[in-house]
């Protein structure tokens, strides 16, 4: 026999309700070019479950597609125009000066509190420039960008730490201090897997004790191990071809595994009204970012040295030699994986970061940005000493620069080295938009 529908909502009433849950992971660095692979050999099935449930695809990521300015954007729903964030360092007008962007220079409302403002209980783990921690209805646990040390809070509420610490027997950040990253030491891989572990009992206690409505993991293990990695596993990489290429590449595949069984467990903990979303914040290739950039700078006189003539022809016949001879490639590229003192270094401290004081900018009219994505024009009345009017100088430089780089071909492969190039009026608006780069380059890869 049927109840009447005000017999039905008083029942309704009193039954327990079931919520409607989000849980997003990020993947830093996640590609389907790794992903796809594994999936089809059966080593990724919590993926691969939700690749054939779901829906899944790719997506076109922030412009320039990196870790600050992609996750920013993601967090905020904000163009980099209007939270400037552009890079992992920006340019300082009066010194010209790379320093490092801080992690929440902005003051738009991120995802999980706009969430915490409407009532929703939320848990933010390990995403990359959300420190300082927000206060929240919830926790968090900020990610890549927060300072290192032992009195730094990065958790909140701040006594958290000191609770996770409790359950799960330390709680640090959850990511690589800066000196460590991408050697291909023992300690290297050994510290990544106490990170996880770490994780895994904060990530499973944080998910059991807290009544949450959205909840959000990021893991930096991908990225961190592709950048390591990746040589071994492109077949145009003289390193593909070393002793130990296979080794590594199975290395790479194992924390894409071990990422995928720590999904799994947050799966266990979900039931069937919880929207899952994987996501990563670009994916991964290989890139010759910033040699061919500051080469053509030079080469056009649009970047120019304090110094005699010949160190620029010097540094010229260094950057070419550099990415046109493979052996030699190969050869600093284990010198830096040594930790030694190479010539990458010499030439990554002398040319490609070049310091401000080597630099004549009263003779320079464009200069590469700290990772060789972007172009940055020496504007009058933006920078100190700026060289080149607003107006048809500047356009005519936009235009001459971005010609410049689309010619640009792999001596290798004689393929186009740029896929595109964007002048920042086109792609960024907002209040910020004026601190952006002038122009954003896109590599083949």
């Amino acid at each position: 026999m049927g109840l009447t529908k005000t017999a039905q909502r008083r029942q309704d009433h009193h039954r327990p309700r079931v919520k409607s849950r989000v849980l997003i992971v990020g993947l830093d660095g996640g590609t389907f070019d790794v992903i796809r692979p594994l999936v089809a050999e059966g080593k990724l099935p919590n993926l691969a479950r939700l690749m054939g449930e779901g829906a899944f695809g790719i997506l076109r990521s922030a412009h320039p597609p990196i870790t600050p300015t992609a996750w920013t954007s993601f967090a905020t729903g904000k163009n980099p125009g209007q939270h400037g964030i552009y890079d992992f360092l920006k340019a300082n007008p009066a010194t010209y000066e790379f320093v490092p962007v801080p992690a929440r220079q902005h003051e738009h409302k991120s995802l999980w509190r706009i969430i915490s403002d409407h009532g929703g209980k939320v848990v933010v783990l390990d995403v990359p420039f959300t420190y300082p921690p927000e206060e929240v209805n919830g926790c968090v646990l900020t990610g890549y960008g927060t300072p290192t040390g032992d009195d730094v809070v990065f958790t909140y509420p701040p006594r958290l730490r000191e609770e996770l610490a409790a359950a799960c027997g330390r709680c640090d950040v959850g990511f690589m201090p800066e000196g460590t990253k991408y050697n291909l030491q023992a300690d290297f891989f050994q510290s990544w897997d106490r990170i996880l572990e770490n994780r895994a009992c904060v990530a499973a206690y944080l998910m059991e004790q807290v009544d949450w409505d959205f909840y959000m993991i990021v893991y930096g293990v991908i990225d961190n191990m592709e950048h390591a990695l990746w040589p071994f596993l492109e077949p145009q990489h003289p390193a593909y071809y070393e002793k130990e290429a296979a080794h590594y590449r199975e290395m790479l595949f194992r924390y894409y595994e071990k990422v995928d069984r720590e999904l799994g467990r947050l799966l266990d903990r979900c039931d069937d009204r919880t929207t899952v979303i994987i996501m990563s914040d670009h994916g991964f290739g290989s890139t010759p970012t910033p040699k061919y950039l500051t080469k053509l700078l030079l080469e056009e006189g649009l970047l120019r040295y304090k110094a005699n003539p010949l160190s620029e022809r010097l540094m010229r016949v260094a950057l070419q030699a550099y990415y046109r001879v493979p052996l030699l490639s190969r050869f600093v590229r284990r010198l830096s994986g040594q930790q030694k003192m190479g010539l990458k270094k010499m030439l990554t401290a002398a040319a490609i970061f070049p310091t401000p004081d080597r630099i004549d900018w009263q003779r320079t009219k464009a200069f590469p940005g700290g990772y060789g994505l972007q172009v940055y024009i020496n504007l009058k009345g933006k920078y100190a000493q700026g060289t080149v009017s607003p107006g048809a100088e500047y356009q005519t430089l936009q235009d001459h620069i971005i010609n410049r780089l689309l010619a640009l071909r792999d001596p290798v492969s004689g393929q186009p080295i740029i896929r595109a190039v964007y002048r920042a009026q086109e792609i960024y608006s907002g209040a910020e938009a004026g601190s952006a780069p002038d122009l954003i380059v896109e590599y083949n890869n």
